[in-house]
């Protein structure tokens, strides 16, 4: 080894060392004795994780480990192993087989079993159902005792969580997230003499802002609004952005009967066939006809390519809106974009809510730990601000410490609009039942194929709703004869199980290679940043 390497590491040592040192004066509460002694801090996870994941460990508990020696981490598996070897060596899955245990099902039986978890690191979805089940430990003792101040957190993560229990008390906390906004390119509005967009717009006038910006035609149109950072998305999943604040669903919590042939529904579909018909929403390629040339390396791109007016993105995106701003000298056919972004629109109906947060290491203590002092101490810690400070260097995500949120390269722009709403619950996906109904998701491709014909104009936003709302149920009551199952001869292979993406993998496929980027760097983007959701 080098002397250059071996300084490096002894320096990269010394750091650790340093910031250790202040974590444990700051996060250090347990007397002298009792910090000596030997322990062993079990967790679980409602996501299947085996014992020996990497990703956890980086991520929440190696630095807790480092700074209290005397504790030993150990993961409790909570993932099926018999579905690691389903369809291995050519062997066709019986479909009469028993189902693989769901990780939440295994991390109950464990809670309950002799080889408790301390801390359960879980899916947001799965927290509501722990509560109620009397699975999860009220942290408001703990918090008063620790003197843990929730003003100093941000109030859409304390209050989406605080949602998930019938009496408004914490039950987990969770100590990074990342969230929607709405971005907008300045330049556009100022080409049109129009006001730039604000926070707390509504829906309807976000719209009609949209419609006055839009102008041009053919490869010369600029449109007023995307839902993702993509041109090209599939506004039957978009409009779930719009739709989720109303709280309008598919069908019952219990996946029994559908709930679509509503005025709510029709007035949601309408609206939307409406701007897309107008083309205030970017217009589909067709991919089996020649495309035009590419006009910028940024085509692709809702607003890097200047041809959208606003969109909704995730806190992430800003990361390559800044590196191609940065590097605009560099880049052929290129402007930088002035930029800033507000709040997501919102309801009249739901004032202040709108967007999502998505939640990254929502932590409970088990109400049946065998060492909820030390389960207690590690989630203190993760919530602490010397942890918070040294996590806010993330350019993915935010941590829940409100001050340690700070815009990216010392540039001015509206930060809090990440914040200001209270997060829409997010219907259309229900992951309860699609664990417990594993093929109810060709209820929704229903819909989908159902409002591309009211797209292209071979259906009437009532006539396609109804035969949703009919073939619907007719799945449904198929679902619930058989075990959440449909038969090859009933369609249950008609169509391709859904992927949670904006857009189709061909289009992922060719945007990405327009842009020189690659579909394992987009897989990347989706599962690195797999946090979790407040709905």
């Amino acid at each position: 080894m080098s002397k250059q390497r071996s300084w490096s590491r002894l320096i990269a040592v010394s750091l650790v060392m340093i910031m250790s040192i202040s974590l444990l004066a700051a996060c250090g509460s347990k007397d002298a004795n009792e910090a000596e002694q030997e322990r062993v801090l079990k967790i679980a996870t409602s996501a299947g994780y085996g014992p020996d994941d990497d990703y956890l460990r980086q991520q929440f508990t190696d630095l807790y480990e480092f700074t209290h020696p005397n504790i030993t981490i150990e993961f409790i598996s909570t993932y099926d192993e018999s579905q690691r070897y389903q369809g291995m060596g050519g062997k066709m899955e019986d479909p009469n087989a028993e189902q693989p245990k769901q990780p939440i099902d295994i991390l109950k039986e464990k809670m309950n079993g002799t080889d408790k978890p301390d801390v359960v690191i879980m899916e947001f979805e799965h927290l509501a159902g722990l509560i109620r089940e009397n699975l999860l430990t009220n942290l408001d003792t703990n918090m008063q005792k620790d003197k843990m101040d929730v003003a100093e957190f941000v109030p859409a993560v304390i209050d989406g969580l605080k949602e998930q229990s019938e009496d408004g008390r914490l039950y987990a906390l969770a100590p990074m997230f990342t969230a929607s906004a709405l971005i907008y390119n300045k330049k556009l509005f100022t080409d049109a003499g129009l006001a730039f967009p604000t926070d707390d717009m509504t829906w309807d006038a976000a719209f009609q802002t949209a419609r006055e910006v839009s102008k041009g035609e053919g490869a010369e149109r600029t449109y007023g609004l995307t839902f993702n950072s993509y041109r090209y998305s599939d506004p039957f999943y978009d409009m779930n952005v719009y739709t989720a604040p109303l709280e309008l669903q598919m069908y019952d919590d219990k996946g029994e009967n559908m709930s679509v042939d509503t005025e709510e529904w029709r007035k949601a579909w309408q609206t939307f066939y409406d701007l897309k018909k107008e083309k205030i929403f970017p217009e589909q390629p067709n991919w089996e006809q020649p495309q035009p040339e590419q006009q910028g390396p940024f085509d692709y791109h809702s607003l890097l390519s200047g041809k959208v007016a606003m969109s909704i993105i995730n806190y992430y995106d800003i990361s390559e809106i800044l590196s191609a701003n940065k590097n605009a000298a560099n880049i052929e056919n290129y402007e930088p974009i002035d930029w800033d972004v507000v709040s997501v629109p919102t309801h009249p109906q739901a004032p202040g809510v709108g967007g999502q947060v998505w939640l990254n290491g929502i932590m409970g203590v088990s109400a049946t730990a065998e060492n909820p002092e030390d389960a207690w101490d590690f989630i203190s810690f993760m919530m602490s601000e010397e942890w918070a400070k040294q996590k806010s260097k993330s350019v993915s995500q935010f941590v829940t410490w409100k001050k340690f949120n700070q815009t990216r390269d010392g540039l001015e722009y509206n930060l809090d609009a990440f914040f200001k709403n209270t997060p829409a619950k997010n219907n259309l996906y229900n992951n309860t039942l699609y664990i417990e109904k594993p093929d109810i998701w060709q209820v929704q491709n229903i819909g989908q194929m159902k409002f591309n014909e009211v797209l292209t104009d071979a259906k009437t936003v009532p006539d396609a709703l109804k035969e949703w709302q009919t073939e619907g149920d007719a799945i449904l009551k198929k679902l619930m004869e058989n075990n959440g199952r449909l038969d090859p001869s009933d369609g249950g292979m008609g169509f391709p199980e859904p992927r949670p993406i904006d857009i189709s993998v061909e289009e992922q496929e060719k945007l990405m290679e327009a842009s020189g980027d690659t579909m394992v760097e987009a897989e990347a983007v989706q599962t690195d940043e797999a946090v979790e959701v407040v709905e």
